[in-house]
C-alpha cells in the first residue's frame, strides 16, 4: 500500500512528504512535490563543510550545528548530520536530546531537511542513517506488533478489528487520522490502540507524558485533538509542571520503538490487511484513506500475528 503523508521531525523542522515527483531525484520537505536535480561541480568535503555550516547557522538561527558532511547521491547534493545546540535544556522538567538529524544541501545554497528519494524509490535518508548508525534495521512486523500491544498506551473503542497508531499530540496527520477513525470507533467496528511518542517539537514530549499521567489518557488525547490548532500544528495539551519521570522514560521508549519501524514518522500504523498473516507497517495515512484497512479487515493478536476480531 502506497504511504502518501506523514509528519517527520528533522533540524528542528516539521515537514511532510509529498511524493517522488516523474524523475531524477525528488527531495521531499518544504517543496511541492519533487524535482529533478540536475548534476553541477564534483563535491568537495572542505567546501561543502563550510557551506554547511553557513546554511544550518541562517537556517535555524543558530539553533543547529553541523557534525559532518558527506557526499550526495548527486555531486551537488551535499549529506548533512547536524545535531542541535539545545542539549540539556529542559523545558517544563523534560530534558531536549541532542540526537543528530540528517539534511541536505542542494547546490551550496538550498536546504531541505529529511527524506531524499531517487527516482525508483531509494530512501537516501535512510540508507545514510543505516550506515551512520543512527537508527537500528527495521524490526520484523510480528516482533513489532509484540512490542507495541505491550507498549504503555490507551485503546479507544469498545469492539472490531485491533490496530495500532503511533501518535505525536502535535502532529498534524495523526490529527486527520484521529478524526478519520472516530465513526468506525463510534460504531463498535474498529479498535485504536494509541502508542504516544514525542518527538516533532519541543513541546511533544512534555505534552504525551501529561496526556498518559491523566486518569482517562483517551479522554486526554481526546481534548488535545478537540482543541488542535492547525495553522500552528500544536496540540491542546497543557503539560504539566512536574512530569512524571516514569512516564517520561516510558515515552522515550514509545519513540524508541518507532524508529525500529523504520522511520520516526506519524502516524505509523501497525495494522492487519484483508487476508494477510501477518501485519503491515504504515508510514503516515493509506491513499484513498482507511477505507483498504477497514474492509473486511483483520485484527491483531496478542502473538503479533493477524487473526479474527474477538
Amino acid at each position: 500500500m502506497k504511504k502518501i503523508r506523514f509528519r517527520l521531525s528533522v533540524v528542528g523542522i516539521s515537514m511532510a512528504i509529498m511524493g517522488t515527483g516523474a524523475g531524477g531525484l525528488a527531495i521531499a520537505g518544504g517543496m511541492q512535490g519533487g524535482r529533478t536535480v540536475p548534476a553541477k561541480a564534483p563535491y568537495s568535503a572542505v567546501a561543502s563543510l563550510h557551506a554547511a555550516q553557513t546554511l544550518i547557522q541562517s537556517v535555524t538561527h543558530g539553533t543547529m550545528q553541523v557534525v559532518n558532511v558527506f557526499p550526495g547521491p548527486q555531486s551537488n547534493i551535499t549529506g548533512i548530520l547536524a545535531k542541535p545546540r539545545l542539549s540539556g535544556v529542559r523545558v517544563n522538567g523534560a530534558g531536549i536530546q541532542g540526537r543528530p538529524v540528517i539534511a541536505w544541501m542542494v547546490d551550496n545554497q538550498y536546504l531541505t531537511p529529511g527524506v531524499l528519494l531517487g527516482a525508483s524509490g531509494q530512501n537516501f535518508t535512510f540508507q545514510a542513517a543505516l550506515k551512520m548508525g543512527l537508527i537500528q534495521k527495521p524490526m520484523a512486523p510480528q516482533k513489532l506488533a509484540q512490542d507495541t500491544l505491550r507498549s504503555p498506551g490507551f485503546t479507544i473503542g469498545k469492539s472490531g478489528p485491533l490496530m495500532v497508531a503511533f501518535m505525536d499530540p502535535n502532529c498534524s496527520f495523526c490529527h486527520v487520522f484521529w478524526d478519520a477513525v472516530q465513526p468506525e470507533v463510534a460504531a463498535g467496528k474498529l479498535l485504536v490502540k494509541v502508542v504516544p511518542a514525542g518527538f516533532l517539537r519541543p513541546s511533544s514530549l512534555p505534552k504525551a507524558v501529561t496526556i498518559l499521567m491523566q486518569k482517562s489518557p483517551a479522554q486526554a488525547w481526546g481534548y488535545d485533538e478537540v482543541h488542535f490548532h492547525v495553522h500552528t500544528e500544536e496540540g491542546g495539551t497543557v503539560p504539566v509542571k512536574h512530569l512524571d519521570p516514569q512516564v517520561s522514560a516510558e515515552i522515550r521508549a514509545n519513540t524508541t520503538l518507532l524508529a525500529r519501524t523504520g522511520e520516526v514518522a506519524t502516524p505509523t500504523v501497525v495494522a492487519c490487511e484483508n487476508g494477510q498473516k501477518l501485519p503491515t507497517i504504515l508510514h503516515g495515512l493509506p491513499t484513498g484513506g482507511l477505507k483498504a484497512l477497514l474492509g473486511g479487515a483483520q485484527s491483531l493478536q496478542k502473538n503479533g500475528t493477524c487473526g479474527a476480531s474477538s
